[in-house]
């Protein structure tokens, strides 16, 4: 699966599309992982030419902590990356609240 970030470069693009892969990682923005979440513009117009040019499924990574971050992401997105949030979770004993309150069932 390829990751790439909201700055990539328009050859960069074409080299993704061309991979045909299934699924591909968007960097929300320019963050460290973990930080506070917000879709950069850049990053939705490539969710936008992706789904234009390829098949694969866009799934946003990079800050994503909250049910509210989760359907923020989903607005654009395919599906939402929630990796830091959960690893937070598993050290602190507390996964399976975690799930439930992204999920929210």
């Amino acid at each position: 699966m390829p990751v790439i970030a909201p700055n990539l470069t328009d050859a960069r693009l074409a080299q993704v599309v061309a991979l045909q892969p299934d699924y591909i990682y968007l960097m929300s923005n320019y963050q460290v992982t973990g930080g506070q979440f917000n879709i950069h513009e850049n990053a939705k117009k490539i969710i936008e030419i992706l789904h234009d040019k390829t098949p694969a499924k866009v799934g946003v990574g990079f800050g994503i902590s909250t049910k509210k971050d989760v359907a923020a992401c989903l607005q654009y997105a395919d599906f939402a990356i929630v990796g830091s949030a959960l690893k937070l979770a598993i050290d602190a004993g507390e996964i399976e609240e975690k799930v439930v309150e992204l999920l929210g069932v």
